[in-house]
């Protein structure tokens, strides 16, 4: 009997376009409810390991306030892909005990992965082109539950109406699989091999051999990059998708905004609207221009962390020298949703204690 319940049981596939899964990963609408009373409070991987450690007073005692305003639906700290990546890194009683920590904090609600967001930036702007209404996006699209750190959403395929019972179960474990449990089935340092999606050393230099020590420069370079490379891909898939008559208005709307008077572009207007990639653009500037950097995990997911703090938290620490240096340099004032930076342990004391 169970040779036939295994052969019928249907196999989990993640996938990353909308055509391609049935089933979205969502959060519960009583949690984004709460969610969105609560202050985002975004911790670097340093952060949580000092914490979870508790091996000074200090972290005892924010570890202790964290959990009373958690308590208390005041604040949530949210994961990120970069941090689940980098826990996977650890292994035995590290490991798990992080894990518990992580999952008890951030109410197991993780930001969605960068494709994810810039994906549903792109979505929101050209609503905005054919309606003149600019929404911005939504906790739900931002954050979800921990397995959408993965992909938006799955589909089961094989399924059967010959085993609803079964279906039903996968689903709902599926949806509620919490972090500690996750990490538990992939066992010791799982965390996948470095990501090859941008070859930053490379990068970097031809950045700086175009711009020299111009920060401006840079910053027009790494524009060009992510224009190329993620905005008009986007654009002409989307755009592609949509009937003849939407098409002709979104070239037309297009054909309108502003222009950069410097460069004679309109990427720099259609930043305004898309936060992440937006601070995408910032962080491989900042970053880029440092001599000292290479290609390591360590590098990667820290870019990758300062894009989600400048974008879209509320408070972001970090004890890391090297995001402090970055965050230093960044350009204060310029996006919708900036941070509360906390550099040490101490700081972020002080920043819980005026969240009321």
């Amino acid at each position: 009997m169970s040779d036939i319940t295994q052969s019928l049981l249907p196999k989990l596939h993640l996938a990353k376009d909308r055509e391609q899964y049935c089933h979205a990963f969502e959060l519960d609408s009583h949690l984004l409810e709460s969610l969105s009373r609560r202050h985002i409070l975004l911790l670097d991987t340093s952060v949580w390991i000092r914490l979870s450690d508790q091996r000074d007073e200090i972290a005892s005692r924010v570890v202790d306030k964290l959990l009373r305003l958690k308590d208390a639906e005041k604040v949530f700290c949210p994961l990120a892909p970069s941090t689940i990546w980098e826990l996977r890194k650890q292994s035995d009683v590290s490991l798990f005990r992080t894990a518990e920590l992580m999952e008890n904090l951030s109410e197991n609600v993780t930001f969605r992965s960068l494709e994810q967001l810039f994906d549903l930036e792109v979505d929101s702007f050209l609503h905005y082109l054919l309606t003149g209404k600019f929404k911005p996006l939504s906790l739900a699209q931002k954050f979800g539950p921990v397995m959408s750190y993965l992909a938006p959403g799955y589909r089961l395929d094989g399924s059967t109406s010959e085993l609803p019972h079964i279906n039903s179960l996968i689903h709902s474990s599926i949806r509620s699989i919490r972090l500690s449990t996750f990490v538990r089935m992939l066992g010791d340092k799982s965390s996948p091999s470095f990501p090859d999606r941008y070859d930053m050393a490379s990068v970097s230099k031809r950045r700086r051999d175009h711009a020299g020590n111009s920060i401006d420069l840079a910053r027009r370079f790494e524009t060009e990059i992510i224009a190329k490379n993620i905005v008009i891909p986007l654009f002409n898939k989307k755009r592609l998708a949509m009937n003849v008559k939407d098409q002709l208005r979104i070239v037309s709307k297009l054909d309108t905004l502003p222009k950069s008077r410097r460069y004679g572009s309109a990427i720099e207007h259609i930043l305004r609207f898309t936060p992440a990639i937006s601070a995408s653009v910032e962080v491989f500037t900042i970053s880029g221009l440092d001599v000292t950097r290479k290609n390591s995990q360590n590098d990667f997911f820290d870019r990758d962390l300062l894009i989600y703090a400048i974008s879209y938290s509320g408070t972001f620490a970090a004890i890391d020298k090297w995001i402090a240096s970055l965050v230093s340099l960044s350009k204060k004032g310029s996006y919708p949703a900036f941070y509360v930076f906390a550099n040490s342990l101490e700081a972020l004391d002080r920043q819980l204690d005026l969240i009321h």
